[in-house]
């Protein structure tokens, strides 16, 4: 946020937006004066947010799509210029994330100032959204055996076990187990971010 207020002009995407809920609570502690909220969601939302953002002292825009057809580099060609780009998400359901941050992926270098997207819904992801496959091909071999390789079942069957995390029925070890493929597949993603945006 700190270094967001100092680039004067900053696009703020919040991708599966909903209300905007986060939108306006950045708004509400932003200083940077010329920023514009731009929020992403396929389906039409009652009770909307985006007002706050407006009152707040802010641009505010709504994209009704699915984030896999959002096209970030068009949208912003159309567009006056912007200091940087920040990708924010709470709540971002499987394989959503991935094309969140695929979405940036094609913007010039250094283009994207912030990345803060909260996960979840890890057992959705698959073998054609997911931005780390090279990742989880290493760490396959050692989790499930040395002939282990990522295929789109071999992937299902390894995202499915994040969902023993948040279920209560199962045992102790297996809570574990599932709290550790939610963080390789988190882990993946962190070090796409830093590949590819050099962020940290």
């Amino acid at each position: 946020m700190e270094k967001a207020n100092m680039l004067d002009g900053s696009l703020y995407v919040e991708f599966g937006a909903g209300r905007a809920g986060l939108s306006s609570y950045v708004s509400s502690g932003c200083q940077n004066k010329h920023a514009v909220f731009l929020a992403i969601d396929r389906d039409s939302r009652r009770f909307k947010l985006d007002k706050e953002i407006k009152a707040n002292g802010f641009d505010s825009i709504r994209e009704k799509m699915d984030i896999a057809d959002f096209d970030l580099v068009k949208w912003l060609s159309l567009r006056p210029a912007t200091a940087g780009v920040i990708g924010i998400a709470k709540h971002l359901c499987g394989g959503a994330t991935d094309l969140s941050l695929t979405a940036f992926e094609h913007l010039e270098k250094g283009h994207v100032t912030g990345l803060s997207i909260a996960t979840c819904c890890h057992h959705s992801c698959d073998t054609k959204t997911y931005v780390a496959l090279p990742f989880i091909s290493k760490c396959l071999p050692q989790l499930c055996g040395p002939e282990a390789k990522v295929c789109p079942i071999a992937f299902q069957k390894f995202v499915r076990c994040s969902s023993w995390a948040v279920c209560p029925q199962v045992a102790t070890r297996k809570r574990a187990a599932g709290f550790k493929v939610k963080r390789l597949i988190d882990l993946g993603r962190l070090l796409y971010i830093r590949e590819v945006f050099q962020l940290k």
